[in-house]
């Protein structure tokens, strides 16, 4: 030890330098072990970090509108009524917790487009909500024929599906032309039966009993017989449905009203009182004569105002009053009411 000190003494400008770096190292040494602990410097804790916040990325941003079937633009004509926007609507109920659909901004009444937004609410409670928003077109019923008979899907009342002219036409058509070849048919029978039955009688003179009637009846009797027409069917009676609530629509009424209020009255009353024993007096001279014999005082002229009774006052407030124009009742889709 004493030769080391000895060393230390006489070498003191080698060895503090010395000491000095081993020191540095040390600190060096234990602040980069701490970094590796913490597994900041650690490639392969990176990597698992990079993976693990790409994997909640993806299931953050999933497409939930995949798993729902239904969803679209809608063409409906003016004045459709109760249009379910969820009608026929599937979805996956794995994935999917439900769908909803906000229907505010879409007025069947004018026409125009809207915009229809659908929430797809998802069972993972980790993931947010999507929302669609689609377009629904509300067209006038000529534009609505119109595209009915280009063959494109135009929704009416309680969802149904506007018809093709055309093909009603052509139906129409077809009864018309079996009918007209029925009554042909017929004729052509007739006019061939009378010409047998002319014949015969000119062959005979007119003497002798037409016995050709028969073969003419038998040549009628092989022709084809005529179908009958069938009756066009009758219309389905309608059923009224009240199933649409119509709410009550009322305005309210403003004017004015008169009415009568009881007021309070109010009189001034004079006085003179006594500075020392507050009597009151309504004579000055009595006064200053009991202030100079009794009290040997001064005394005060006061007033006052006090109540006298009531007034009645008429005066005027305004009201309101409510007016129905239209009760609260239902309707069915046709229109009726009760």
């Amino acid at each position: 030890m004493e030769k080391i000190k000895e060393y230390i003494t006489k070498n003191k400008r080698i060895v503090i330098p010395v000491v000095i770096i081993i020191i540095l190292l040390l600190i060096g040494g234990i602040y980069f072990a701490l970094q590796s602990i913490n597994g900041n410097s650690d490639p392969k804790i990176e990597s698992t970090k990079q993976e693990t916040n790409k994997s909640k990325e993806k299931e953050t941003t999933k497409d939930l509108d995949t798993y729902v079937k239904g969803i679209t633009d809608w063409t409906i004509e003016v004045g459709a009524k109760n249009v379910d926007f969820l009608k026929d609507f599937t979805f996956d109920k794995k994935v999917i917790k439900d769908v909803t659909v906000d229907a505010s901004k879409v007025d069947l009444t004018k026409e125009g487009k809207y915009d229809l937004i659908y929430n797809i609410i998802p069972i993972d409670t980790t993931i947010d909500k999507k929302t669609v928003t689609k377009t629904v077109e509300v067209i006038s019923k000529e534009k609505a024929q119109k595209e009915a008979d280009k063959g494109n899907q135009v929704i009416t009342s309680n969802n149904e599906i506007k018809k093709n002219s055309k093909e009603d036409g052509t139906d129409s058509k077809k009864e018309v032309s079996s009918n007209q070849n029925n009554s042909n048919t017929a004729n052509t029978s007739d006019s061939h039966n009378t010409d047998k039955n002319s014949t015969s009688n000119n062959n005979n003179g007119g003497s002798k009993p037409n016995t050709d009637n028969n073969s003419g009846n038998s040549s009628s009797n092989n022709s084809k017989p005529v179908k009958p027409t069938k009756p066009a069917p009758e219309p389905p009676v309608h059923q009224h449905n009240f199933s649409i609530f119509v709410p009550e629509k009322s305005h309210i009424e403003y004017g004015e009203e008169t009415y009568e209020e009881q007021v309070p009255k109010y009189i001034k009353i004079y006085w003179y009182e006594c500075n020392v024993c507050h009597e009151h007096f309504d004579d000055e001279t009595k006064v200053a004569t009991h202030c100079e014999d009794v009290c040997g005082c001064g005394y005060a002229f006061k007033k006052d105002t006090v109540q006298d009774g009531y007034d009645t006052v008429t005066k005027t407030r305004p009201t309101s009053t409510k007016v129905v124009d239209d009760p609260a009742h239902y309707e069915c889709s046709c229109g009726a009411r009760k």
